[in-house]
Formats: C-alpha cells, sequence, structure tokens
C-alpha cells in the first residue's frame, strides 16, 4: 500500500510515517519508480510505535526496542529502562491525582458553600481529610435519598465527617466519586 493509504488506516499523518522512516522504527519497501511501498503488516506497527510513543517513550529508545518486541526477547538493559519509565510514569501520575485532588476541593469550597464546613488551612489538609474518611462513604446513602433526577452535581455532607461526596446524576441512575478509589465513580446504593 501507498503512503497516504497506510496513513488513513494507521489514523496518522503522513509527515509522522516518513518521521518514522528516517527515525528507522519503519522502513517501507521502494517502488521502481522509488514510492513508498508498505506491507499489510505495516498498520498495526505503526499502531504500536504510537501506543508507545503515548507511554511516553523516545523514539531513540524505540529503534532499540522494537527489534526486541519482534523477537519476543527484551535485553535484561532495556527491561531495566522500562521499569525506570514505569517508575517515572507512576510518580507523576501521583503527583497529577494529588495536584486533582487539591483543585476538586477548592472547586467544591468555591461553588458549594456550606455552612457546616470551615475553609481548609490548606488544600492538602482537605483533600487528605476526603481521602482518609471513606469509611463513612457507605453510609452516606441516607443522606442522598433526597436528590431529585434534574441535580446534576449535588453535594452529600457525611454526617461527623466535615467531609463532601460529589454526587453526580447519570441516565442510569446516582454515581459518587469515591476518593478511596482515586475519584472512581461508583454507583450509589438508594435502598
Amino acid at each position: 500500500m501507498r503512503i497516504g493509504e497506510l496513513a488513513q488506516r494507521a489514523g496518522v499523518s503522513t509527515r509522522a510515517l516518513r518521521y518514522y522512516e528516517e527515525q528507522h522504527l519503519l522502513m517501507p519497501d521502494r517502488s521502481v519508480a522509488g514510492h513508498r511501498i508498505y506491507a499489510e503488516a505495516s498498520v498495526a506497527r505503526v499502531q504500536l510505535i504510537q501506543e508507545l510513543f503515548a507511554a511516553g517513550l523516545s523514539s531513540r529508545l524505540l529503534v532499540r526496542l522494537l527489534p526486541g518486541i519482534d523477537a519476543k526477547y527484551l535485553e535484561p538493559a532495556l527491561v531495566t529502562h522500562l521499569e525506570t519509565e514505569h517508575a517515572r510514569l507512576e510518580s507523576n501520575i501521583a503527583a497529577l491525582r494529588s495536584a486533582q485532588g487539591r483543585l476538586g476541593v477548592l472547586i467544591e469550597l468555591s461553588t458549594h458553600p456550606h455552612d457546616d464546613l470551615s475553609c481548609p488551612s490548606t488544600l492538602d489538609r482537605a483533600a487528605g481529610a476526603a481521602e482518609t474518611a471513606g469509611e463513612a462513604v457507605d453510609n452516606s446513602s441516607e443522606q442522598l435519598a433526597g436528590v431529585g433526577a434534574g441535580e446534576v452535581d449535588e453535594l452529600a455532607a457525611v454526617a461527623g465527617e466535615h467531609r463532601v461526596q460529589r454526587v453526580e446524576r447519570k441516565p442510569r441512575g446516582l454515581l459518587r466519586l469515591d476518593p478511596r478509589r482515586h475519584g472512581e465513580l461508583l454507583p450509589v446504593d438508594r435502598d
């Protein structure tokens, strides 16, 4: 197939395919006239390259990594490098979740002030309180019984905890963000 067809099928630009060729990540054959000719397997290869770039890996590393993937064996040094990248990503994710928690607290305090909730001295302390007070979450359905279908972003204060749970109305029923599960949306039992 020609470069335009591969670009369309793989969901990338022709410029990206030329870059992959420059970086020795993708090696097309050439026609007699010098046009790039790609095998059917190139679609899957381009998608793999895209996934590896999205994982934060550099093209320099991919040049070393792709032959190992093809051979189904990675040198120990490459495995160590991937483990280091994995740890870096975990650290970045933890920092982003922390920032997300602080912003969530700030949004809640600014958009839904409550008389019984005081402004925290730091957003970190307020976000930490929301994460550590997860035991009362299961008992919060009693406070949520009055939430109506039209209330999209309702807060339910958990008794005695000075903690707030966000409740969102979705077509399939009420959902809540669970701080114990990194903000995962969970259904709210209304029994």
